[in-house]
């Protein structure tokens, strides 16, 4: 059977003209010797999910010519609604790109209506993040693919499925995880919905993956201040800075001098005069050192994130 998938798959990139990359061809491999297998046993779709209409004359003859492929490796004649499933499965998991031309708004609303209200969510962060410089055209784009997939062809992830694995994000980007972790709150009291945990986890994790993607992080209004200060002079202090610059993390700002918005103050020697945070490098930066940076940064970035979000909720009780 591996060699006839294998067959198959040469004619399906033919037809639509795609490079396939290693990981997909397994996904394929397994979407297809199910697909076969299913309907090898007399078990076919009852409806198509593209409704007709939105499958050029292109796209059918292309399908016609893989189940032409079908019936030579496997004798199985395939109706249309497999096909459509076939052409789904390409659309919705990446292989091809046009899925909002494909499954538009009027026969697919539920994952539209998702995408607007988690933006609607996402501007009225303002407080957390510069709503006005955000690239909603590609935001929306992104998550469109993102409800369009879920609503229509959901596949059980088979790594980070569990919010125990993905404390990681919280503590990294908690702006983002504050928005996110609000919106599915919201989306887990839908009967609708009626989200599983995996499904909950896939979602979050997809939403986080946008908005790292779409949204540059020096549009979050906090900053982190730090203050760099070695006893070893100008010219060692410069080298520190120069690293932490080109770590490309926006939220910093790098300062000679202790003020009262220093939030840590990154010295070679721990000073009891100084309030803040402090974190001691003893020596030339080692990965724990760094990793101790890291925390400091991800720690003091959720206690503002939570003030933030603290001072709102006192607001709108007022």
């Amino acid at each position: 059977m591996d060699v006839k998938v294998n067959n198959l798959i040469v004619n399906i990139q033919s037809q639509f003209n795609f490079i396939i990359k290693p990981v997909q061809k397994v996904k394929l491999e397994i979407f297809i010797k199910i697909w076969v297998l299913r309907v090898m046993n007399k078990c076919p779709l009852k409806e198509a999910i593209i409704p007709e209409e939105n499958l050029s004359p292109e796209i059918k003859q292309h399908l016609k010519s893989i189940a032409a492929s079908v019936k030579n490796a496997f004798n199985l004649d395939l109706p249309d609604n497999e096909l459509n499933y076939l052409y789904t499965f390409l659309v919705t998991q990446q292989y091809l790109p046009g899925i909002q031309e494909i499954l538009d708004d009027q026969h697919f609303s539920m994952a539209y209506e998702l995408t607007d209200q988690l933006i609607e969510s996402l501007q009225a962060a303002s407080r957390l993040i510069e709503v006005e410089r955000l690239d909603i055209p590609k935001l929306r784009q992104t998550l469109n693919a993102v409800h369009l997939k879920f609503t229509t062809f959901y596949v059980e992830p088979t790594t980070f499925i569990r919010f125990s694995k993905i404390k990681l994000f919280k503590e990294s980007y908690p702006v983002f995880h504050t928005i996110i972790n609000d919106f599915m709150t919201t989306l887990n009291q839908r009967n609708d919905l009626n989200l599983s945990r995996q499904e909950s986890a896939n979602l979050y994790l997809d939403y986080m993956f946008t908005f790292i993607n779409c949204i540059p992080q020096k549009l979050q209004k906090f900053k982190i201040y730090i203050c760099v200060d070695f006893s070893l002079g100008p010219l060692y202090t410069d080298y520190i800075i120069k690293t932490l610059q080109e770590s490309h993390n926006a939220n910093f700002v790098l300062t000679r001098n202790l003020s009262a918005q220093t939030d840590i103050y990154l010295s070679d020697f721990l000073t009891s005069s100084v309030k803040q945070q402090q974190v001691i490098w003893h020596n030339p930066p080692s990965h724990d050192d760094w990793e101790t940076l890291t925390d400091t940064i991800n720690q003091i970035k959720y206690q503002k994130v939570r003030a933030l979000r603290v001072e709102k909720q006192n607001e709108e009780l007022e």
